[in-house]
C-alpha cells in the first residue's frame, strides 16, 4: 500500500520511541531489550505463532494464555483437549473421537441427551457445530479405557496469528509451529484493525504481511473471521544498506533475532528521526553498520513503511547479533 495511505501515530508513537529510548540507554536492560524487540519485529521476520484453529491456550492444554473462553476454572471432574477426528452425525445421544496428547490417542466422547455445549457466536450450538479437525474441550466421566460420557463440550474462539500467504481468490495464511495453511472466511461483519490507518479494510492487507485473526472454528484449518488485525512493525537491526543519498526512499535493515531477516525500509517526507546528540536528525544520519529501531506500518513481505526511525548510539552495537559480548539469538 501507498506511504499515503498511512496516518503518522503522533503522540502515541513518540511515547513507544521514548519508552524505547530508555531501556536501550539503560546498559542492565540492554540485552533484555534486544531480546523484546526481537519480539517486536516478529510481526514482518516471523515468529512461532498460534497454530490452526488455535485457541487462546496455544493450542495445548495448560498453554500460556489459558485458560480459554469458557475455561475449566468452573468445572469440575474430568476434562480433557483433543483435535476432532470424526464428527458427531446428527443429534444427540451419539459418539464423536478425538485425538489427544503427544504422543496421540483417540479418545471416544460419548454425548447424552444433557450434554452442554458451548460456541462463541452460536446462539444454539450442539453436536453439528462440531466439525472434522476443530480442537474441542470435552468435560465429564470417564467410561472406561479412551471413553468420556460428556457433560459438556466446548468449541474455543479461533486465534490464529501468522504471514498472508494469498488474499485472492481465498485469504489465507500460513502460521508458524506448527505450521500450516490457513483458510480465513471473511464477512461483511469481519472488523479490521491497523494502527495509524484511519479506516482500514482488506485492501490494507497484503500477501507478507504477519497478521492476527480471531474468530471461530470451521473444521481442519478454517477460521470464520470476526476481526483481523495487522500489527504496527516496530523493527530492531543493524543497517545493511545505507540511504544513496539525502533524497533516498529506501535503505535496508537486518534484524535480530532466530534468524536474521533482510527488511526494506521506506521513508517519506513525514518520516521522522531520532538521535541522541544530533539536534536535527535527519536521513542522512542513517549509516551502513549502524543501528536503529524502525517503527511503522507493514507493506507486504519483508517491508516497511516507516514512520520514525530512531537512530541508537554505537555502543549498543556489542548487544546487536554477532556484536561483541552480545548474546546469540
Amino acid at each position: 500500500m501507498s506511504m499515503g495511505s498511512r496516518s503518522n501515530a503522533g503522540a502515541g508513537e513518540t511515547s513507544i520511541i521514548r519508552k524505547s529510548a530508555r531501556l536501550v540507554l539503560h546498559t542492565s536492560l540492554a540485552t533484555g531489550l534486544a531480546g523484546a524487540l526481537c519480539l517486536g519485529s516478529s510481526a514482518i521476520a516471523g515468529a512461532a505463532p498460534l497454530g490452526p484453529g488455535s485457541p487462546p491456550g496455544n493450542g495445548a492444554p495448560g498453554g500460556p494464555f489459558g485458560p480459554w473462553w469458557g475455561g475449566s476454572h468452573h468445572h469440575h471432574g474430568y476434562g480433557t483437549t483433543g483435535i476432532v477426528a470424526s464428527a458427531p452425525s446428527g443429534s444427540a445421544p451419539a459418539t464423536f473421537t478425538i485425538t489427544t496428547g503427544n504422543p496421540s490417542t483417540t479418545d471416544t466422547v460419548d454425548l447424552s441427551a444433557t450434554t452442554t455445549f458451548l460456541e462463541p457466536g452460536q446462539s444454539s450450538p450442539g453436536p453439528g457445530g462440531i466439525l472434522l479437525g476443530d480442537e474441542v474441550v470435552v468435560f465429564g466421566t470417564e467410561a472406561g479405557t479412551n471413553t468420556i460420557d460428556a457433560t459438556s463440550v466446548e468449541v474455543p474462539p479461533a486465534r490464529d496469528a501468522g504471514s498472508v500467504a494469498s488474499t485472492t481468490p481465498t485469504f489465507t495464511i500460513t502460521t508458524g509451529d506448527p505450521t500450516a495453511t490457513v483458510t480465513v472466511n471473511l464477512s461483511s461483519s469481519t472488523t479490521y484493525r491497523e494502527p495509524g490507518t484511519t479506516s482500514p479494510s482488506l485492501s490494507d492487507i497484503l500477501v507478507g504481511d504477519h497478521i492476527t485473526v480471531f474468530g471461530t472454528q470451521d473444521g481442519t484449518d478454517v477460521v470464520n473471521a470476526t476481526s483481523v488485525d495487522l500489527p504496527r512493525a516496530i523493527d530492531f537491526g543493524t543497517v545493511a544498506t545505507a540511504p544513496a543519498s539525502s533524497t533516498a526512499t529506501t535503505f535496508t535493515i537486518t534484524t535480530a533475532g532466530r534468524t536474521s531477516t533482510t527488511l526494506t525500509i521506506n521513508v517519506s517526507s513525514t518520516t521522522t528521526y531520532r538521535d541522541p546528540g544530533v539536534s536535527s536528525p535527519s536521513l542522512v544520519d542513517v549509516v551502513a553498520a549502524g543501528h536503529v529501531l524502525v517503527i511503522g506500518a507493514q507493506d507486504g513481505t519483508n517491508m516497511v513503511n516507516a514512520t520514525s526511525v530512531f537512530i541508537l548510539p554505537a555502543s549498543l552495537g556489542q548487544f546487536a547479533p554477532g556484536g561483541h559480548g552480545g548474546p546469540v539469538f
